[in-house]
């Protein structure tokens, strides 16, 4: 038996719709998946993708954002600048308070106040302790020199030794002033060799007279009237 036209009809006519419905269906799933494949940041603008491409959501970013505003906030005022002072020195703690506000007008944060007055800190630390071992190298260096010079003039003047020193020091006290002495001793000139000799010679070529004037009371007469420098009587003038 021949199956009605209009049941054919009415198949064929399913036939299309239910094709229709599926390839719609297969599209929005389609859109769904091309969607769900977008990374977050594809809203964004272009030129952000390369920096945002490293967060996984904006939860994340929003985090890490957060974080670092409170790690590099610059304090409202210098006295928010923390640093443990308790081993500074007055000089050092005023010193702290001028860079606490330096600190405020350059923007540091608190974190980078701390890491540059400790590194300056270690600085003025090894200044001062390379000084240290210079000042004492060198008084090492003058000590030893002046032991040489010492023993260099008992050799020369064996048994006169003494005797040629206390001219030396004689000369010295009663002709230059207390601050050519002070300069001697600071420099380590006053035991070279070569300055005692000189002083031995110099006691020799003055008057004994002006020696024993210049330790009186009357040492003043013993002096220019008008610049105050001994007036020296040497032996050769006589």
């Amino acid at each position: 038996m021949t199956e009605p036209v209009a049941s054919g009809a009415a198949k064929e006519g399913g036939g299309d719709g239910g094709d229709q419905t599926t390839t719609q269906a297969q599209g929005d799933s389609t859109q769904q998946s091309a969607a769900a494949e977008k990374p977050w940041y594809s809203a964004y603008p272009e030129d952000l993708h390369d920096s945002l491409k490293g967060y996984d959501k904006p939860e994340t970013l929003a985090k890490e954002h957060l974080t670092l505003k409170q790690k590099y906030a610059v304090p409202e005022k210098p006295e928010e600048y923390e640093f443990d002072a308790k081993d500074l020195d007055e000089i050092q703690k005023k010193s702290l308070e001028e860079f606490r506000k330096e600190a405020k007008d350059y923007g540091l944060t608190k974190e980078q106040f701390k890491r540059l007055v400790a590194r300056g800190l270690e600085q003025n630390k090894q200044f001062w302790e390379r000084r240290k071992a210079e000042e004492s190298e060198a008084k090492t260096k003058k000590d030893a020199e002046s032991r040489q010079g010492i023993e260099e003039l008992q050799k020369e003047w064996g048994n006169k030794f003494k005797e040629n020193v206390d001219k030396a020091k004689k000369t010295m006290q009663n002709i230059f002033p207390a601050s050519f002495g002070k300069f001697l001793d600071d420099s380590g000139l006053g035991n070279a060799p070569e300055m005692v000799r000189a002083m031995v010679r110099l006691s020799e070529s003055i008057s004994e007279d002006v020696l024993v004037k210049s330790q009186s009371k009357n040492k003043a007469s013993n002096r220019d009237p008008m610049t105050g420098e001994p007036m020296l009587n040497f032996t050769s003038m006589k």
